[in-house]
């Protein structure tokens, strides 16, 4: 993971994967996608820009404040409309923390049981017995 903060300290971010300002995370994707905590002191603020297209949501960790001027607070996760790039955040007398998850759409069905998700009944059950035999999640279980 890699770090920003902002000069005056105000705001502080760990990059997962994608980019968040000038920072680029470690983590590779196969679809195109920004993951990054970030923490605003008290009462400060910072504008997020994010692709217009890509679903973009921010679930609310520590703190409250506002997200595009609509109240958040712990626990809340907020999913964006894709009609717009920016969004402004600003934080309570207590600070914010929020997970940013943005990402190019997949347009795929879905299908999801326990803790899968995936595009189809098949794959599900495929998923299920890789983690039945240890191996789900194992890049030598599907070469």
């Amino acid at each position: 993971m890699k770090r920003y903060q902002s000069l005056d300290e105000t705001i502080d971010a760990i990059v997962y994967t994608g980019a968040f300002r000038h920072i680029t995370g470690p983590a590779k994707s196969h679809t195109p996608m920004n993951i990054y905590k970030l923490k605003l002191q008290p009462n400060s603020w910072s504008s997020i820009s994010e692709n217009m297209t890509w679903n973009t949501g921010f679930l609310v960790i520590n703190g409250t404040g506002s997200a595009n001027s609509e109240s958040i607070e712990s626990g809340d996760f907020v999913l964006f409309n894709n009609d717009g790039e920016r969004f402004e955040v600003e934080s309570g007398d207590e600070g914010l923390e929020i997970f940013v998850l943005a990402g190019e759409p997949l347009n795929e069905p879905v299908v999801k049981q326990g803790p899968y998700v995936m595009t189809n009944k098949t794959e599900l059950l495929l998923a299920y017995g890789e983690y039945i035999n240890g191996k789900f999640g194992r890049e030598e279980a599907i070469m």
